[in-house]
C-alpha cells in the first residue's frame, strides 16, 4: 500500500501540471485575442487619421484657391486675413 503513495502523488502532480498548462494556454489564447482586437482598433485609428489628413489637404486647396482667385474687394477682410494665417500655419 505504501508503494502506491508515491505513484499516486506523481499522478496528482502530473494532473495539476496539465491543469496549469491548460490554464496558461487559455490565458495565452485570451491575450492573443486581445492583441488582435487592439491591432484592429489601431488600424481603424490610422484609417481615420489618413482620411482626416486628406480632408485637411483638400480644405487647404480650396482655401488657397479662394484666397488667390477671389478678388480682395469680394472677400471679407477678416476672412482673407484668417485664411492667410491658416495657410501660413500649415506651411502651404
Amino acid at each position: 500500500m505504501k508503494s502506491d503513495v508515491p505513484r499516486m502523488l506523481a499522478a496528482v502532480r502530473k494532473g495539476r501540471a496539465a491543469e496549469e498548462g491548460c490554464h496558461l494556454e487559455r490565458e495565452l489564447v485570451a491575450a492573443l485575442a486581445q492583441r488582435d482586437e487592439k491591432d484592429k482598433q489601431l488600424a481603424s485609428c490610422y484609417d481615420r487619421m489618413d482620411k482626416a489628413e486628406a480632408q485637411r489637404d483638400k480644405a487647404l486647396v480650396i482655401l488657397r484657391y479662394y484666397r488667390h482667385e477671389t478678388p480682395l474687394g469680394h472677400q471679407p477682410y477678416m476672412l482673407a486675413h484668417e485664411v492667410d494665417l491658416l495657410l501660413k500655419e500649415c506651411g502651404k
